[in-house]
C-alpha cells in the first residue's frame, strides 16, 4: 500500500512531537512539500493533535516565510 506525502508527514510530526525544534523542523519541511489543499490538510490536523502544545510553532510555520537557521534539540 502506497502512503501519501501528507499521511507520510502526519506519521514523522507524531514520531519527532517529543522535540519542540524537531516538531518545527519537519513541519517547515513538510509545508514546503505539499500542495495548498494538502497544507489545509495538515494544518487542521496539526492544531487538532498538537495545538495545546505546539500553537505558536504550528501559526509560525504555516503563516510565516521559512526560516534558515539551525534548530537542535
Amino acid at each position: 500500500m502506497k502512503t501519501s506525502l501528507l499521511e507520510y508527514s502526519k506519521l514523522i510530526l507524531t514520531k519527532v512531537s517529543f522535540c519542540e525544534a524537531l516538531f518545527e523542523k519537519e513541519l517547515r519541511k513538510n509545508v514546503y512539500q505539499l500542495s495548498d489543499e494538502e497544507k489545509l490538510d495538515l494544518q487542521a490536523w496539526c492544531n487538532h493533535h498538537f495545538g495545546t502544545k505546539y500553537g505558536p510553532i504550528i501559526d509560525r510555520c504555516f503563516y510565516a516565510r521559512p526560516s534558515l537557521h539551525k534548530m537542535a534539540c
